[in-house]
């Protein structure tokens, strides 16, 4: 995808193996940001930049792609039943199509899960279900 007003609305669509380059021809000059789709919820990739504003020079770009995470849990919550409870999952620096905040509710045996998690820092704390999930404070 082009980052810059060219003129030109250069996007194109490609489809890659991992580890092996796949070339891509007939590119109008400029600087272009590389996106990956399509992964599922098994894993995500990084994005990158192309710049061949230096002439002829050819580019290669290197995206990294990396599985995705889980956490699993239990939640102990005293005397209280644990299905009156919300399990929240705060991003710390949320990225873009990601929601920034997930909930999951314990089962009957007070377990829950998150998956499909990007790398990265996040915090979780609990709430009863009912409570409206914008207030949470989580420690």
């Amino acid at each position: 995808m082009a980052l810059e007003a060219s003129g030109v609305a250069e996007t194109r669509d490609l489809e890659v193996t991992v580890g092996k380059e796949q070339p891509l021809e007939n590119i109008a000059p400029g600087r272009y940001q590389v996106v990956v789709s399509k992964l599922g919820d098994a894993c995500f990739a990084s994005s990158g930049s192309l710049d061949l504003t230096e002439g002829d020079a050819p580019g290669v770009v290197a995206v990294e792609v990396t599985p995705a995470g889980s956490i699993r849990g239990r939640l102990e919550a005293g005397s209280a039943k644990p299905t009156d409870f919300a399990v929240v999952l705060v991003a710390s620096e949320p990225a873009d199509g990601v929601p920034g905040v997930q909930a999951a509710y314990p089962d009957s045996e007070s377990r829950f899960a998150f998956s499909g998690l990007r790398p990265g820092r996040y915090r979780i704390g609990t709430q009863l279900a009912g409570d409206n999930l914008g207030g949470t404070r989580l420690s």
